[in-house]
């Protein structure tokens, strides 16, 4: 398993994707200008098929991330609205 992260990013990111700032996930992938991260969706998870600037990500604890995945899960947010994989 991957790192476990936090996105941050521009305003214009959130408005491309269906996350939210300091969403938890799972890095799948990366390079030196790219990373592919297993996002988690409101049940389950959600791999977009884009791939995410590494300085939009925050490694963090597996303690934060799991604060931030019942923090997500519990909130209004309507999820990805599409088909985990």
């Amino acid at each position: 398993m991957g790192s476990f992260v936090l996105l941050h990013g521009p305003a214009s990111l959130f408005e491309a994707v269906p996350l939210r700032p300091e969403h938890p996930g799972v890095v799948l992938s990366s390079g030196e200008k790219h990373v592919d991260v297993r996002w988690v969706d409101k049940q389950g998870w959600w791999v977009d098929e884009g791939v995410f600037d590494p300085r939009w990500l925050e490694i963090v604890s597996q303690e934060r991330y799991d604060e931030q995945v019942e923090k997500l899960r519990a909130s209004s947010w309507k999820g990805t609205q599409r088909s985990s994989r």
